[in-house]
């Protein structure tokens, strides 16, 4: 999981699925200083929010074996006031559910601002 220390907070990046019987989607999400309580057993998490977050990410798969051919899929996503955020690509549907995992990598890119500055953070990711 890449992490960043970016205007004194510490921004974490981590492959994340959505998924609902016969649907898939894979992306990422940035949280901003996320902890967990020891109130709820550690089960539960917070983040600190900031002014805005920025990303966008592109998706890749693995080749095909036959064609050697790669699937991309892009998704960008901002918020403002907020201290996580989920950058989402493309859903899938089909069968058997949930349907097989498309995309095996994520290349990222965005920019947080804090207290009016920005910092720019980028890197990748294998899943």
């Amino acid at each position: 999981m890449p992490t960043f220390n970016l205007g004194g907070q510490r921004i974490e990046v981590f492959h994340t699925t959505r998924g609902f019987i016969w649907s898939r989607s894979d992306g990422i999400t940035v949280q901003v200083s996320p902890e967990r309580h020891w109130w709820c057993l550690w089960l539960c998490q917070g983040t600190t929010s900031i002014d805005r977050i920025q990303a966008s990410v592109t998706l890749s798969s693995l080749p095909d074996p036959n064609t050697g051919a790669v699937q991309t899929a892009t998704g960008s996503a901002s918020c403002a006031n907020c201290g996580s955020l989920d950058v989402m690509g493309p859903t899938t549907f089909g069968f058997p559910s949930p349907p097989p995992q498309v995309f095996h990598s994520a290349t990222f890119s965005g920019n947080i601002t804090i207290h009016g500055s920005a910092f720019p953070f980028s890197g990748s990711l294998t899943f």
